[in-house]
């Protein structure tokens, strides 16, 4: 009995591949996939295409590049590739895709020419004619940033879809989401990231919080009276600023280390001494910053914080070495005996401890202004 069972099975697959075959023959017979998949000359094909993110590969913020991993689905009808289900009883074949009318989407903006991990892709024929076509890829393309928030900045990408030969007049590209796929209905204000950014999606500094679908027909100078249809995908980045914490941290500290000198005793040589070598630090946490991101004509807000620190602790190191030299040129016990020989006058011990007294209370004031100050522009900037 079992013989007869495998001899069924082994027939009706046969059959099957034998219907698909015929199927294969008779929509391919004189099919020529340099022509427009319509009968009727004037008649524009309709193409809805998906685009879903995988991976984030490279976000290249120096050269304002960025690389991502794509699966790209598009679909259309093909008026000529389709057959009657009463006569081949399939719902569907795979082809391949150099066989086929293929339709021209491309990136306006992108870098490099994108990488395909498959150039085949997978192609699904519907006896409809429905044609779906999937395929993987990497593709780079410019992102133009803006960085006066900078590192607590989100950052807007990009991807400009279009036809660079064809019209709307002979190819309507038409964006959509999953549930849409299978209707091909266009519909108006869609939830885009639920669709275009894969659950899968994971990044250590990028985190994104937003798609936004932006489709419209333009009219070229090249081609005036003639409407090109453009898809605007943008993708909305938010960076992950742990990273930068470390060096706004260094920085305060070495910021607060500055305050805690500034309350040695002004008459200490080392006060000012040691002020000098504070600055060199955040020149370097500076430098190693400006290899993170592009040449810019303007600041942005973790320079501008690096810039106030900075400036602060060498207005208090000139304050300190300009506060020493006054202390021992005029205040000293060596000056106080040079002034009493050349101008015959008597300064007691008394005096000048009252007055080094007063001074050293105005510096602490000073100190206590500038302390203040920087705790300020620190909520200003980070609260």
């Amino acid at each position: 009995m079992f013989k007869y069972l495998f001899l069924f099975f082994l027939l009706f697959d046969s059959s099957k591949c034998d219907i698909e075959d015929n199927v294969r023959d008779e929509i391919f017979n004189n099919y020529d996939k340099f022509t427009r998949p319509v009968k009727e000359y004037n008649k524009s094909v309709n193409l809805y295409y998906l685009l879903e993110l995988k991976e984030l590969q490279l976000f290249d913020q120096k050269n304002e590049k960025i690389t991502i991993n794509i699966i790209l689905t598009q679909m259309w009808y093909d008026e000529y590739l389709n057959w009657n289900f009463s006569k081949y009883p399939l719902n569907y074949i795979n082809v391949n895709s150099l066989d086929i009318w293929r339709p021209d989407l491309e990136i306006y903006n992108s870098a490099t020419k994108p990488s395909v991990l498959s150039e085949l892709g997978s192609v699904k024929l519907e006896y409809t004619g429905k044609i779906t076509w999937i395929r993987t890829m990497i593709i780079s393309f410019s992102c133009p940033l803006e960085l006066h928030q900078f590192p607590f900045d989100n950052q807007k990408c990009s991807i400009l879809f279009g036809s660079w030969k064809l019209s709307k007049e002979y190819l309507d590209i038409i964006p959509v989401n999953v549930m849409q796929l299978s209707n091909f209905i266009k519909l108006d204000n869609l939830e885009w990231y639920k669709f275009y950014v894969s659950d899968d999606y994971k990044h250590n500094e990028w985190n994104i919080i937003n798609v936004i679908v932006n489709h419209e027909d333009r009219e070229y100078l090249c081609c005036p009276g003639e409407l090109w249809p453009n898809t605007e995908i943008s993708f909305i980045f938010s960076r992950n600023y742990d990273t930068y914490l470390v060096g706004i941290i260094m920085v305060s500290i070495l910021t607060f280390v500055a305050m805690l000198m500034n309350q040695i005793n002004p008459n200490n040589y080392m006060r000012g001494y040691i002020l000098v070598f504070l600055p060199l630090s955040i020149i370097w946490i500076e430098l190693n910053l400006a290899n993170k991101i592009p040449v810019i004509s303007y600041a942005t807000k973790l320079e501008n914080y690096y810039l106030i620190c900075f400036s602060i602790i060498v207005g208090m190191s000139m304050y300190s070495g300009l506060l020493h030299r006054i202390i021992v040129n005029f205040f000293s016990e060596e000056t106080d005996k040079k002034y009493v020989i050349h101008n015959l006058l008597i300064k007691t011990d008394r005096k000048r401890n009252r007055k080094l007294e007063l001074l050293e209370k105005i510096d602490l004031y000073i100190c206590k202004i500038i302390l203040f100050i920087w705790i300020l522009i620190m909520c200003i900037y980070f609260i």
